[in-house]
């Protein structure tokens, strides 16, 4: 169970496809955090949703924020390990999502 999550209604694929588009023009992992920062505050995402984010983020530290910022408004958290932190290449990006998002599990 997430602590303080939000229902919000799931991004359209259209404007999920726009916003990769517009993330991989982006040249700076803060940019792109702005804007995926932005829409999570209005739409909730899959973790299907959210490992393309991650694929879009050119370093290892914008991945790892992207999943902390996406993670409350995920409709299938309970994926999250097995789907997106799995994808990630290095044990530290993954120990470190795990780390910051223990606040926000609720065993």
């Amino acid at each position: 169970m997430i602590l303080g999550a939000l229902q919000s209604e799931a991004i359209p694929r259209k404007d999920f496809d726009d916003l990769k588009e517009q993330l991989e023009r982006m040249p700076k992992d803060v940019d792109r955090l702005r804007l995926i920062r932005r829409v999570a505050l209005n739409y909730s995402m899959s973790c299907a949703e959210l490992k393309e984010l991650v694929e879009v983020q050119r370093f290892g530290s914008g991945a790892v924020d992207t999943v902390v910022l996406v993670y409350p408004k995920l409709r299938d958290p309970e994926l999250v390990e097995n789907v997106v932190i799995a994808s990630f290449k290095y044990q530290e990006d993954k120990d470190a999502i795990k780390t910051r998002l223990a606040p926000l599990i609720k065993k």
